[in-house]
């Protein structure tokens, strides 16, 4: 039963300071309303900036597991101070966790940044830190017992904008970076770089595999030939939507379809794979975090799995079927330290091994180093020829790295992992094509973007000022400019009178194996049609090379900014 308040007489007097008081209180709401308003929308002050909402355990530290170890790399200490703490750890079958070691720190302390591990790499992507978004690119040598090389090596190719909360993931040796957030807000960009064969990461380019809407704070997982992307916010909403993209068999990636939706919106959540499936732990929603873990089971529902229920916010990791998820991080006088928490996995299994190259075009008779934990056993299989090899079972070749496989002619390698009482990992799938034209090779000419078709001679021309006629011509490529740059080439198949002989045009970035890929994420190897390109300042390799291997003919060439 509600209870009525009673009504008090006053005077006049009384009413009026009443009625002052009243404006005051009015004026003093509506400035307190105008603060608040212009904070919220303020591009300075970030979610992840605000102290005071509900409780975030890692606060932007990324954790990752590669060959065997684990990793935990910055964050926002318990403190509120960004952290540039690298620490490792060993797990055991059984659970048992190492204590924390120190590793090289990071070149700045950073939170919300991106991590992958490929190889004999880690590698460091944006974040953010007092002086705001960040745009470098780092890796680290992985030394075989784990520890970090002696220093992170800058990338020659930054992220086109600074950028945090993106979520990462390697496909074939290709680092792919989904959505974030920078000084121009979210957005909905799929940016990938290819890992050069000696380990550097290389130009950063746009994908045509946007995603849905713009976001930050999302969670990618790769199982088999499947990309997951999970939740994220966007703008001031967080997200219960559910991404699924196709691995083609060269390696792209096909366009995100939605899945079964997530039970419940959150950000910043820990997607891991559970037996196969994936499993998505923690995470924060408008009013917290979320504490209720799900697995997507049979039927593509999502099932309770309350064993997984926690406090958890951040990247998460698997390693030997434990979750491994980071928890606060601590300052000491000597430096930051962090905790882990485990959870068991419904499936125990090896880590899937890398590789050094990881596919694309190789010189003949090129060996492949392959890279698991030191106490698990790689088998592959391979075949040539455009044939598809078996996935390795347990009578498969045993990799040797004093003898390691080599490919004398276009191929595909598959490879495993295998550990005594652990699942076999999941297979690594590397295509090869070999490239037969030689590598040494002198620059004809430094091309600049033009609007028409320059007539090109496939010679070579000494300093002298001599020519001598060849069936390949290189051309380097300035850019000053970032963006969409077009390349066509016409030739006797175009225009019978104008030119005399056919070609095609491969393009490479600095690594000369390392191809460039154009608009639709095809690699850019052997073209004879005409495609755009995406290219940072810097210098790029424009091989033409004749169909039938004649030498002095002629063909048109147009490079042009779009």
């Amino acid at each position: 039963m509600s209870t009525l308040a009673h009504w008090n007489v006053v005077d006049s007097g009384t009413l009026m300071k009443a009625a002052k008081n009243r404006d005051k209180i009015i004026l003093f709401s509506l400035v307190l309303v105008f603060i608040l308003l212009i904070s919220a929308c303020s591009p300075l002050l970030k979610p992840w900036e605000n102290d005071d909402e509900p409780e975030r355990q890692s606060r932007g530290a990324s954790v990752l597991s590669h060959r065997g170890h684990l990793y935990l790399l910055g964050g926002k200490t318990s403190d509120g101070e960004y952290s540039g703490a690298v620490g490792l750890y060993t797990l055991s079958d059984d659970g048992t966790l190492s204590d924390w070691a120190s590793q090289t720190p990071l070149p700045s302390a950073r939170a919300f940044h991106s991590v992958v591990a490929y190889g004999e790499y880690l590698y460091l992507i944006g974040g953010r830190n007092e002086s705001g978004y960040l745009d470098d690119v780092w890796f680290a040598y992985v030394h075989p017992d784990g520890r970090l090389g002696s220093g992170w090596t800058k990338s020659g190719y930054s992220l086109p904008e600074g950028r945090a909360g993106s979520a990462a993931f390697v496909i074939d040796g290709r680092i792919y970076l989904a959505g974030g957030e920078g000084d121009q807000g979210q957005c909905d960009e799929l940016l990938s770089a290819k890992i050069w064969s000696d380990g550097k990461p290389g130009l950063w380019t746009p994908s045509p595999r946007k995603l849905p809407s713009v976001r930050s704070g999302a969670a990618a997982l790769r199982i088999g030939n499947k990309v997951y992307l999970a939740g994220g916010k966007s703008f001031d909403t967080y997200l219960s939507d559910f991404l699924i993209s196709e691995i083609a068999v060269d390696g792209t990636l096909g366009e995100w379809a939605s899945s079964t939706i997530l039970p419940d919106e959150r950000a910043f959540a820990a997607l891991v794979s559970d037996g196969g499936s994936p499993a998505i732990l923690g995470g924060e929603a408008a009013k917290g975090v979320r504490t209720a873990a799900y697995t997507l089971g049979a039927g593509s529902a999502w099932e309770r799995k309350l064993a997984f229920d926690g406090s958890w916010s951040g990247q998460g990791a698997v390693l030997r079927g434990w979750a491994c998820l980071p928890q606060s991080i601590t300052s000491t006088k000597s430096s930051d330290e962090a905790s882990v928490s485990l959870l068991a996995l419904s499936e125990k299994s090896a880590g899937s091994p890398t590789a050094k190259p990881a596919g694309g075009v190789v010189k003949k008779d090129s060996t492949i180093a392959l890279f698991a934990a030191a106490d698990e056993t790689i088998r592959y299989t391979l075949a040539m020829g455009g044939a598809e090899p078996s996935d390795p079972d347990e009578n498969s070749a045993i990799y040797n790295p004093d003898s390691r496989p080599a490919i004398p002619a276009d191929a595909v390698l598959k490879a495993r992992s295998f550990k005594t009482a652990l699942e076999a990992s999941s297979t690594a799938r590397l295509a090869f094509r070999v490239d037969s034209t030689s590598l040494f090779y002198t620059v004809e000419k430094t091309i600049r973007p033009v609007s028409d078709y320059v007539t090109c001679i496939l010679q070579e021309t000494y300093s002298g000022g001599a020519t001598a006629p060849t069936s390949v011509v290189w051309y380097a490529l300035s850019i000053v400019d970032s963006g969409w740059y077009a390349i066509s080439i016409r030739d006797k198949d175009d225009d019978l009178v104008a030119y005399t002989d056919a070609v095609h045009a491969t393009l490479f970035e600095g690594s000369p194996l390392s191809l460039l890929q154009d608009s639709t994420a095809v690699d850019i190897y052997k073209r004879q049609d005409d495609f755009s390109v995406y290219l940072a300042p810097g210098t790029y390799m424009l091989r033409v090379v004749s169909t039938s291997g004649a030498k002095g003919g002629s063909f048109g060439l147009r490079f042009s900014k779009e």
